[in-house]
């Protein structure tokens, strides 16, 4: 079985989150399963490219994971292509589940209260619009901070 993975393809110098996730993942799961699988990684800077070419298989798939990454923010702030492309460009647009693994919160001030940071990135409407299409397209969502869970369940 193929499982599609949207992480980082070159993790020499690079944050070491993203190898961190990665390998956690493939661990997590040939272990629970007790089989290889074999592993996909869409990366997630190219704006779509390997998405694009990985698609089919993706697709036959039917599902991808977002693996890490700072998912949960205020989006009028910042937010790199796979904040919203690849929900709006792939996962919606091709009806592929999506389990978000690790998702983590980010936000200029590292001191800031989960409720404060909560409130802050639900005024806008960018990020509640990109929440509702994640929440439409996710299978599972788990996160790994207090912030970004504060976040989603202030939208519920």
């Amino acid at each position: 079985m193929l499982v599609p993975v949207i992480n980082r393809i070159n993790f020499n110098g690079a944050n070491i989150g993203d190898p961190f996730i990665y390998f956690g993942l493939v661990h997590v799961f040939e272990s629970i399963f007790e089989k290889k699988f074999e592993w996909l990684i869409i990366d997630k800077f190219d704006k779509g490219k390997s998405f694009e070419r990985f698609l089919p298989e993706i697709k036959k798939e039917g599902f991808i994971i977002v693996g890490g990454t700072p998912q949960y923010n205020n989006l009028d702030d910042w937010s790199f292509w796979y904040d919203e492309g690849i929900w709006t460009d792939y996962i919606a647009r091709h009806r592929l589940n999506a389990f978000t693994i690790a998702g983590g919160s980010g936000h200029p001030d590292p001191g800031i209260s989960k409720e404060d940071f909560a409130n802050y990135c639900a005024q806008s409407k960018r990020t509640k619009r990109m929440l509702e299409l994640r929440e439409r397209n996710s299978a599972l969502t788990t996160v790994r901070d207090i912030h970004s869970e504060a976040l989603l369940n202030k939208l519920n």
